[in-house]
Parts: structure tokens; C-alpha cells; sequence
């Protein structure tokens, strides 16, 4: 079946229409997107063969421009009118058998009323809408594909394109969220210069030119681990001295490597090493994870770490500072693991502090794995925002990210909705600027947050830093600052004024 139908008017956005369906061919393979003048045998009935198509299509895309709704026909009367234009015999078939309908809107064109369309296209009215902008066309493009791969109906689709039947496969597994297409097929075509300029390359969804193709391997920065995530430390911590924690990123056979490790580096016995392992979790080779310690009542002199994940063991130290004065208890801390700048999971655990106890040789800890999120965002900012997102759920495969834009449907009530969602969400990431300072959108979003879970679940994930966009009041309390800040504005980069 052809998943994907492109309907457009010729004479109001063919070039925009020819555009579009040349970036779906690159993604979801020449068979999976009808457009008439594309796939239509010569001589064959058009009109049959459209009927067919939105038949068994899984979802029509409305191309509209300027023109589309005043188009007129040799004789004067508006396209629109003719109970046989072929525009809306294609819409209205497509909405009389429950297929999904996306408008989408090119030129700077405006969506049309319902009173503006015939009967059986006033649905369309109702539909949630994705815009093309000659400006941003590649990052609204890259919005409006996440909404078709989340299309339950073009889910045989996507399967196919893991797995095709008539070619070779790729050895490794396909990535993780929304872009493991892309960065497929740029891996791809990367490999055919230097040493493979002579090769070809085949990669899932793509037309088969000779029958020869060479299948490649995909690089090591492609592959998804199953990773632990391991803290070590002395049983308890002595009185007036410096003790290290470690944390500590590997597979689930290197943990033995890891104690070895772990012995030398705080200089104790295996025997004598508490430790906690949490896992796994799916992560992509080459991913930067920052680490973030805190113990409530003690003093971590860097709390703020880094570890790239490369398939080896990756480690870093934590320096805690226990005073003499300190109280002989449990303290209560938390290590905050982050991935472009988004919490993805906590571990939460204990340190003690006193005598040393022989029979203590595990840290009690409990970590909290994200599994969903919602993203509360100002529209200002939606490129910056995607860009961070889909580098994280391609990256860790375990969490799915909720953005309105993307995910709402038509005729859902969006403030019921954003609700609901926000409930069923284990972190809440807040992306934080100027903008998102003067949206009323997030500022009601941020509040349902506050007050269905409360600030342990909103995660602030900073666009600029605090002196230039303080945070609310009710949330000072919280992390609004974040050293990649200084990173990218001393690189030239930063967000936009």
C-alpha cells in the first residue's frame, strides 16, 4: 500500500507539492508516497487510479497555498464547488472513510474556515496543521515526518523499512526515536567517500538501481548499548576528611572490571567498597551524559560532571568535603543523569556518615528512570527545542517526549489534553527564555505541573541564562543555569534576541 497520499492543486503549490514529496521519497522510499503525476501509469484513468490510491492510503496530506481556496476553473466557478474537482474528491474521500487528514499549509497561506468549504470538506476546518516555510523548510519538514512516523496506520510502513524484503539489511539494529532514518542514511552516504568512493551503498526505503549493491556496516557511532549505571564509595563516610564517590557508565559483563577499578581508585579492598548498579538502559555510542551530585546537608566540591558513553567503561569522581562537625546519620542525595541538557533518570540513594560498619557493602539507593516526558516550550523557540529532543530520544531509546505541536490531534480539547498529559509524565521539561517568560501557554503548563506533582518534577532546562531570564518565583529554588550556556555563547552560538 502506498502510505502516504500528497493531494495539491497544480496551479496553486505544485513546485511547493514536487518539493515536499521529493523529501518524503528520501525517507520513506519511493513506494510509500503517491502523487499523480509521479506514480500514475501513462494512459491510465487518473481518476480511478486517485480513488484507488486514497483508498488505501494511510494518510493524505492537503497541500494548500494562497490559491487553494478561490482557484477557479475556465468557466469562472471556484474549484472548490464542483462536486468533481478532484482536490476535494480526494479530501472527501478521505475523510468519509476515517483517514487521517493533515493540512498543510505553504506560501503563508491561512487555514480555511469551515464555512469557506463545501459539506463533506468542513472537517478539514478541524484538523491540526503543519506549515511550511520557504525560510525553515528542512526543520518543517523534519516536524511534519515525526508526525507521520507517530501515524499508527504507517506503522507496517516503518517495519518494512527496517526489514525489506527484496534487498540486503543493515547489521545493526535502527536507532531510537525520530531521526535514526536520517542519520542513517547521512552515515550512508558519508561512506561512499574516502576508501568506499567505489562502493555502493543500499539503506532501507530506497529504490534498488542495480542489483549488485554492497551492503555497508554502519559506523561505531550508530550502535545502541544496553548500559548500567554504577555508584561506588567507601561504606561510610569518616568525620573531618575528603571522601571520592565514583559513577561509573558499562555494560552488564564489564561490572567486574568495574569493582576492580573502583578498588583502586578509592584504594580499598573489593570487600570494603559500597556499590549500586542500576540498569539498563538503551543508550547510543557517542551520547554525553553530564552527572549532577548533590547531598543535601554535605558538600560536593564539583558537582557537575561529564562522561561520553563509547562502549568502554566511563567514569568520573566526585569530591565530598565532611566536616568534623558534621552529624554521625544518613544523608539523604541524588545523582541527576542528563542528556542534552534533559534529566533522563535520578538515582537517589543515602551516604552515611560515621564509625565505619563492616556489614554495610551496598549504597541504598532507588533511581527514578524517565520513561515519558512533556516538553513546555514558547513557540519562538519550537526548531531549538525539536533539535534537543530528537537528539535525545535518538540517542536514549527509553524515553518518549509529549510535544504539543507534534502530538496533539484534531479535535482534541488541548488544554484537557496538555492536562492529562502532563499527569502521566514522569519529568516535566521546561524550556526556559525570554519567550517562554512572557508565554501564557507555559506559564499555565508550568503551573498544572507545580501543582499535580510538585518542583521535584519540573526539570528546567535553560535557553539562556538566569540573569537574562530569572526564573518564577516559585521555582528559585530549582537548577536555572547550566555551564553549556558559556560553552555556546562563546562559541558564537546562543538564542536568538
Amino acid at each position: 500500500m502506498r502510505a502516504i497520499f500528497v493531494s495539491y492543486r497544480r496551479e496553486d503549490a505544485e513546485g511547493e507539492a514536487g518539493r515536499l514529496f521529493d523529501d518524503l521519497v528520501g525517507v520513506f522510499g519511493y513506494h510509500s508516497v503517491f502523487m499523480d503525476v509521479a506514480a500514475i501509469q501513462v494512459g491510465r484513468d487518473f481518476r480511478k487510479a486517485i480513488d484507488e490510491n486514497v483508498a488505501t492510503c494511510g494518510v493524505v496530506l492537503a497541500i494548500i497555498g494562497e490559491d487553494w481556496v478561490d482557484a477557479k476553473n475556465e468557466v469562472g466557478q471556484r474549484r472548490l464547488d464542483d462536486p468533481s474537482d478532484f482536490v476535494r474528491l480526494e479530501i472527501a474521500s478521505a475523510l468519509k472513510r476515517g483517514i487521517p487528514v493533515i493540512p498543510v499549509l505553504v506560501q503563508g497561506a491561512k487555514m480555511p474556515r469551515a464555512e469557506q468549504l463545501p459539506n463533506d470538506l468542513r472537517g478539514l476546518a478541524f484538523r491540526m496543521v503543519v506549515e511550511l516555510t520557504h525560510a525553515r523548510w528542512a526543520s518543517d519538514v523534519q516536524l511534519l515526518i515525526k508526525a507521520l512516523r507517530t501515524t499508527p496506520v504507517l506503522e507496517p510502513v516503518a517495519q518494512s523499512l527496517s526489514a525489506p524484503a527484496d534487498g540486503p539489511r543493515l547489521r545493526q539494529k535502527r536507532l531510537p526515536g525520530s531521526a535514526w532514518l536520517d542519520w542513517i542514511l547521512e552515515k550512508a552516504r558519508s561512506a561512499r567517500v574516502g576508501k568506499n568512493a567505489r562502493k555502493s551503498v543500499d539503506f532501507p526505503g530506497a529504490p534498488r538501481a542495480r542489483p549488485e549493491v554492497e551492503q555497508v556496516e554502519l559506523p561505531n557511532d550508530l550502535l545502541v548499548d544496553n548500559v548500567h549505571f554504577t555508584l561506588t564509595g567507601p561504606r561510610v563516610l569518616a568525620l573531618g576528611r575528603v571522601h571520592e564517590l565514583r559513577f561509573w557508565v558499562h555494560l552488564e559483563e564489564q561490572r567486574s572490571t568495574v569493582l576492580r577499578r573502583a578498588s583502586a581508585a578509592h584504594g580499598l579492598p573489593i570487600s570494603e567498597i559500597s556499590e549500586k548498579s542500576e540498569g539498563p538502559y538503551p543508550l547510543q555510542r557517542g551520547s554525553r551524559l553530564s552527572i549532577r551530585l548533590r547531598i543535601d546537608g554535605l558538600k560536593c566540591l564539583d558537582s557537575h560532571k561529564w562522561i561520553t558513553w563509547t562502549g568502554e567503561i566511563g567514569s568520573t569522581a566526585f569530591v565530598v568535603d565532611v566536616p568534623a562537625s558534621a552529624s554521625e546519620k544518613t544523608y539523604p542525595a541524588t545523582a541527576s543523569i542528563r542528556l542534552n541538557g534533559c534529566e533522563i533518570a535520578r538515582m537517589s540513594f543515602v551516604v552515611r556518615v560515621g564509625p565505619a560498619k563492616p556489614d554495610i557493602n551496598e549504597i541504598p539507593s532507588i533511581t527514578t528512570t524517565h520513561r515519558s516526558a512533556f516538553a513546555s516550550y514558547a513557540s519562538q523557540d519550537r526548531v531549538e527545542v525539536l533539535k534537543r529532543i530528537q537528539g535525545i530520544e535518538a540517542a536514549y531509546k527509553g524515553l518518549d517526549v509529549f510535544v504539543d505541536v507534534v502530538d496533539l490531534r484534531s479535535g482534541q480539547n488541548w488544554e484537557q489534553e496538555l492536562k492529562r498529559r502532563i499527569s502521566k509524565s514522569d519529568v516535566f521539561y521546561l524550556f526556559w527564555c525570554r519567550h517562554a517568560k512572557g508565554s501564557e501557554w507555559v506559564d499555565k503548563e508550568w503551573h498544572w505541573a507545580l501543582e499535580a506533582k510538585g518542583k521535584d518534577f519540573i526539570d528546567p532546562i535553560p535557553l539562556e541564562a538566569p540573569d537574562v531570564a530569572p526564573p518564577p518565583q516559585e521555582l528559585t529554588a530549582k537548577h536555572f543555569n547550566d555551564p553549556l550556556l558559556a560553552f555556546i555563547a562563546a562559541a558564537g552560538g546562543g538564542h536568538s534576541r
